[in-house]
């Protein structure tokens, strides 16, 4: 009871202070921004169970296919929120290192720790949609939150590149873009499939240049032309069974 009241006072006075801050009720990314931060720390020092994860039904399946959504911070109609976070990876220019892109919770827990220097680090990622003509050109260099989700129903998932419909029998959550790190750069990537309607970190539009995504473009040569198209965007979309 007394922690409910605490997290409660203490939402009400953030919200008073981006009241203050902000009296002309103009959408401000930073007191988004504080906002979301704001209840990341309270679940970080209250946990889950004060302030709830959004979930589509008040049943929760434990056998459901489970999938992250990249760009977005809600699941598709039909799934559970698992967690919410931030999408990450190791850096650009890094010559070694894990290659796999994370979705990394809001509300990290600790153990022991040092603050002496490691060998291997993990970063923020931006979209690199630079080309003015790229269909997620308004979020260059935004940073990109994800959604861990699992289905009420379906049992697999899968992500299949260069279609933006799923293979018949399948059901489709989302379609999107293939992204992945830039040919240029030196560090490890993979491949994932960011939703077509790609949301934003709140304040995040900063050129930090950590774990950085591109859009995927085919190449013709040993992939075959057609079907593919030299230099075209490849889509992708994210099916569960």
């Amino acid at each position: 009871m007394k922690l409910t009241l605490y997290a409660a006072i203490i939402v009400l006075v953030g919200v008073a202070t981006v009241a203050t801050l902000n009296q002309n009720n103009v959408d401000c990314p930073s007191d988004r921004r504080f906002l979301h931060d704001l209840k990341s720390l309270l679940r970080l020092h209250l946990g889950e169970k004060i302030i709830p994860l959004e979930t589509d039904s008040p049943y929760w399946s434990s056998s459901g296919a489970t999938f992250t959504r990249w760009g977005r911070t809600t699941c598709p109609k039909g799934n559970d929120v698992v967690y919410k976070g931030y999408a990450g990876g190791s850096h650009y220019q890094a010559k070694g290192g894990p290659g796999t892109t994370l979705c990394l919770p809001e509300a990290p827990i600790y153990e022991k720790h040092t603050s002496e220097v490691s060998e291997s680090y993990i970063y923020g990622s931006e979209y690199q949609t630079d080309s003015k003509t790229s269909p997620l050109h308004r979020l260059y260099q935004d940073d990109v939150p994800c959604v861990v989700c699992q289905s009420h129903h379906k049992t697999s998932a899968i992500m299949v590149p260069a279609r933006n419909e799923c293979f018949p029998g399948w059901h489709l959550e989302y379609k999107g873009y293939l992204f992945g790190g830039g040919t240029g750069g030196t560090g490890p990537s993979d491949y994932v499939c960011v939703d077509s309607e790609a949301e934003a970190m709140p304040g995040g539009k900063a050129n930090t240049n950590g774990h950085l995504l591109y859009m995927i473009d085919g190449k013709c040569g040993a992939l075959p032309c057609p079907p593919y198209v030299d230099g075209w965007e490849l889509t992708c979309a994210l099916c569960t069974k």
